[in-house]
C-alpha cells in the first residue's frame, strides 16, 4: 500500500529499486510478522544482520547505503500505517539508521585535465565532446547521453538539460529508457563556451534537431555504459590514468570551488536541490589546494629564525 502511494510521486527507476529492496530483503525476513509484534529489538537485530550477512548470494553484508534505504522504506511505511490506521510504531521509528560513510571520491588532477582536453582537441569527435561537457559543465553520464541537437541554442550559447538516459527492468529483460532528469532541479540551462560551441557546430553537420548528439543523426540515444566503455578505451589509448566517467563531474565541482565560485551557482549548475548536497557530496579539496591554504596562512605567521 505504501509503494502504491509513493509510485505516483517518484520516477520509475526509484520505484524499481524500492520493489527490489522490498521483495529481496524486507518481505522474506519481516513479511510474516504482524506490525504490533515488530519491536525495536527485532528491527535492530535485523539491521545488524543485513550489515553482516545480508547479501542474497551469501557473500557477506550489504552496503551501508543499501541498509539505510531498506530501513528508510520500513520507517516510511510504518508512518503511513500510523496515519491511516492509527497503528503505533512501538518505538520502531526511534531505531537509529545505519551510518553511511562517504566513499572516497575520485577527481582528475590539473595536469590530467589538461592532458585529457589536449587529446580531445587534437582530433575532436562526438565522444570527446561528451567528456568535455562532463568536465567543463558537470553533466551526468545519463544527461550527456540524453542530449539532442535541439537542446543546444547556438545563438544564445546555451545548453538545456531536458532528459536523461538509463536502463530499467522490463520483465525478465532490461530496456534503454529516456526520461525526465533526475530531479526537478536537474532540468536546467547551462552556458556554453565559444570553444565548445565551435566543436559542436563542426561535428553536427546535417543532423536534425531531434537527433541525439552522441549518435550523430540518429533518433536513438547512446547507451550510458557504451559511453563509459568508450571513455575507458580513450584513457587507455592515450596513456591516461583510468577514471570512472562520473569523476569528470566530481572534478568540475571541486575545481569550481577551488577557484572561488560560489556554492549556490555551482549547485544550480550541477542540478542539485540544495547547496548542502553540493558541499557534502561533490566538493572535495585536493592536497594541492590544502597545501596552498597552509602555505598562505604560514606566510602570515613566519616561524622564528
Amino acid at each position: 500500500m505504501w509503494l502504491s502511494l509513493r509510485q505516483t510521486e517518484i520516477k520509475e527507476s526509484s520505484r524499481q529499486r524500492y520493489v527490489m529492496l522490498i521483495e529481496r530483503h524486507i518481505l522474506p525476513r519481516l513479511g510474516m510478522i504482524h506490525v504490533n509484534c515488530l519491536t525495536a529489538e527485532i528491527l535492530s537485530d535485523y539491521i545488524r544482520d543485513l550489515l553482516k550477512q545480508g547479501r542474497v548470494d551469501g557473500r557477506g553484508g550489504l552496503a551501508e547505503k543499501t541498509v539505510y534505504d531498506i530501513v528508510s522504506i520500513l520507517k516510511s511505511a510504518l508512518k503511513y500505517a500510523g496515519r491511516k490506521y492509527a497503528i503505533g510504531d512501538g518505538g520502531l521509528l526511534d531505531v537509529k539508521l545505519p551510518t553511511v560513510r562517504q566513499k572516497r571520491i575520485e577527481t582528475l588532477g590539473e595536469q590530467e585535465c589538461e592532458a585529457l582536453s589536449k587529446c580531445i582537441i587534437v582530433d575532436p569527435d562526438l565522444n570527446g565532446v561528451a567528456y568535455l561537457l562532463a568536465l567543463n559543465l558537470g553533466l551526468r553520464l545519463g544527461e550527456v547521453c540524453g542530449l539532442k541537437w535541439s537542446d543546444i541554442n547556438f545563438a544564445e550559447k546555451e545548453l538545456t538539460i531536458n532528459r536523461t538516459v538509463l536502463r530499467l527492468n522490463n520483465g525478465p529483460h532490461t530496456m534503454l529508457t529516456v526520461q525526465s532528469p533526475k530531479t526537478d532541479s536537474s532540468a536546467r540551462v547551462m552556458p556554453l563556451t565559444d570553444e565548445l560551441l565551435s566543436i559542436l557546430s563542426e561535428l553536427r553537420k546535417s543532423a536534425p534537431n531531434e537527433a541525439f548528439v552522441l549518435t550523430g543523426n540518429r533518433l536513438r540515444p547512446m547507451e550510458p555504459r557504451t559511453l563509459q566503455y568508450r571513455f575507458n578505451a580513450f584513457l587507455k589509448a592515450h596513456g591516461l590514468k583510468h577514471h570512472h566517467f562520473h569523476a569528470l563531474r566530481h572534478t568540475f565541482a571541486t575545481r569550481s570551488i577551488e577557484r572561488g565560485f560560489d556554492a549556490k551557482t555551482l549547485s544550480e549548475m550541477l542540478g542539485h536541490k540544495n547547496v548542502k548536497t553540493t558541499l557534502q557530496l561533490y566538493v572535495h579539496p585536493t592536497m594541492h589546494h590544502k597545501r596552498r591554504i597552509a602555505e598562505a596562512v604560514s606566510s602570515l605567521m613566519p616561524l622564528a629564525g
